[in-house]
């Protein structure tokens, strides 16, 4: 008789999959067909999996049939949209990983547990043996690095010469391979396929250089505007950090002289992930040398790249991650002495409460007071009005299904639409809604006013390095392919400088323009901080778009 993992069968009966709902591989023909619900299922090790599916006894006869070390299931039957169960899984999986399991899952978590295809290039032995010692593991590695052809190194070349052109360019660089040496398993062997580097992605105003793992950015070396100096933003695993140095929700703790640890990052990337920021790349070595910092950041490395493989290798540099492997006794660029990095405090753009500051820089005409409920009411009522046939309601549902998953868990809080915000839209035209997140506006509608509500067209903010990955064309190709759309750049101090907005006519939509990746890509970096807007959020609103995809 199997024996289960205790624990794990006391939070299965506390979250609803009960001892009654237990199956054996023999036994899942006992399930109704088209039955949808949540599921889990234990394996010989007693490793976990949580899922969803609008089919259990199809789903469940799947992962029978893919891994053999499956001992039982536990469903659960919930009815719902596919969002609603997605959302029930994702608190599933990060209650489930606050109380100490185990999981495969690759969604909502980060694991290191079970099959992934990182283990052809890593063996999980080796994997072992590097996280005891990553920087000794990566000085013995001898792989040589990958091939590139002359097509993708043109690609590059000019976006390299002007980082080369930077006065900071071998701080930049030095502070590259210090996260590259002792964070990331065997950078040579794994470059350009499990990890990339971008060198001033995108285009951007403020980037310099972002190192990204999966669909996740793991590292990036950043210019606040007016600032002399060169911050780096550090992703890692929060659980590997000593305890008494984890922050309360929403605040920040000083780590070291000018390096500062924040709440969650990307809402995607597990409950355990955080963000370290450096205030200068002059301080990379010495932050890597604080207690739990490096440690955290292998952790959090190896757990992505063990996801999948990186999703931007069409922005990677080659000449970049070349100049990395060279010592700095050795490069062509004579080293620049470090500026003095900046010590007083500066505003937390991304991750982060604190935010007042900042704000007018970021969205600078939002600018509204607070309302009681009878006044939001009488807003959506007017906006019911204007939006006479539902057009634009519909559209705001398809966007917050899109980029705002799990909607309704942080709403007014994270993020927020404002209904008939008291926004400066032009001469002769209104705003319909604006959605914030973070401290960033994302969406807004607009429509004309004489006569009222007419000709109404959508701005929709996304990350721009992840519209050009996702899409596999450059911004200018993108501009000659959708000429009804508009692509306006700002530089939002938000979105570090990634930003991109497209803009377009509801009446005539163009087809197939491919901005929810890269929109869902901006929210998730946006949606770890608490948006001084929240108080703005319309219920009403919210509840009447997501009704318009039931």
């Amino acid at each position: 008789m199997w024996c289960g993992d205790a624990r794990l069968a006391r939070w299965s009966a506390a979250n609803g999959f009960g001892a009654e709902r237990e199956y054996s591989r023999d036994r899942l023909d006992e399930l109704t067909p088209k039955t949808s619900g949540l599921y889990i299922f234990e394996a010989e090790n007693h490793e976990a999996y949580i899922g969803i599916s609008t089919d259990l006894r199809a789903r469940l006869a799947q992962h029978s049939r893919l891994h053999g070390d499956i001992r039982t299931f536990r469903v659960r039957e919930m009815v719902g949209t596919p969002m609603e169960l997605r959302t029930v899984e994702r608190k599933l999986v990060h209650d489930a990983q606050k109380n100490g399991l185990i999981l495969r899952n690759r969604e909502h978590a980060m694991t290191l547990t079970g099959e992934s295809v990182f283990d052809d290039v890593m063996a999980p032995a080796e994997q072992s043996a590097w996280l005891r010692d990553p920087s000794g593991v990566n000085a013995t590695d001898l792989s040589s690095p990958p091939p590139y052809d002359s097509n993708h190194l043109a690609a590059h070349a000019s976006s390299f010469a002007r980082l080369q052109q930077h006065p900071r360019s071998s701080e930049v660089i030095d502070a590259v391979g210090a996260y590259l040496r002792a964070c990331v398993p065997v950078p040579v062997r794994t470059e350009g396929t499990f990890w990339t580097i971008s060198c001033y992605p995108g285009s951007s105003r403020a980037r310099l250089t972002c190192i990204s793992m999966a669909m996740l950015e793991t590292f990036y070396v950043w210019s606040p505007p007016d600032e002399d100096r060169l911050e780096i933003r550090l992703f890692v695993d929060g659980s590997r950090i000593p305890r008494s140095r984890i922050p309360r929700k929403g605040d920040w703790r000083r780590l070291g002289r000018g390096v500062k640890l924040g709440p969650r990052a990307h809402k995607s990337a597990g409950v355990h992930e955080r963000v370290i920021v450096i205030d200068d790349v002059s301080r990379m070595s010495a932050a890597l040398d604080i207690a739990g910092v490096a440690d955290a950041a292998a952790h959090h490395a190896l757990a992505v790249m063990r996801k999948r493989q990186s999703g931007y290798k069409i922005s990677h540099c080659p000449q970049l991650a070349a100049a990395v492997s060279v010592s700095a006794d050795h490069r062509d660029i004579s080293p620049v002495p470090a500026q003095a990095a900046v010590e007083t405090a500066t505003a937390d753009v991304i991750l982060g409460d604190g935010l007042e500051d900042a704000v007018a820089d970021v969205v600078p005409n939002v600018g509204a007071d607070a309302v009681d409920s009878s006044q939001q009411q009488t807003k959506v009522d007017k906006f019911f009005r204007l939006d006479s046939d539902g057009t634009v309601l519909r559209w705001l549902g398809e966007f917050i299904e899109s980029a705002v998953p799990d909607s309704f868990a942080d709403a007014g809080v994270n993020w927020g639409v404002t209904c008939l915000p008291s926004t400066k839209s032009g001469p002769g035209s209104q705003r319909l809604f604006t959605v914030n997140v973070g401290a960033m506006e994302v969406a807004y509608a607009r429509a004309a006013t004489k006569p009222a509500g007419e000709n109404p067209n959508v701005t929709v903010v996304v990350s721009r390095s992840a519209l050009e990955a996702d899409s596999g064309l450059s911004i200018d190709v993108l501009i000659r392919d959708f000429p009804s759309v508009t692509f306006t750049t700002h530089g939002y101090v938000a979105a570090a400088g990634d930003d991109i907005s497209l803009t377009w006519s509801l009446a005539a939509p163009p087809e197939n323009i491919p901005w929810r990746f890269a929109s869902a890509v901006l929210v998730d970096a946006l949606r770890g901080s608490r948006s001084p807007y929240g108080r703005y959020h319309s219920p009403a609103l919210h509840k009447a778009s997501c009704g318009t995809l039931a």
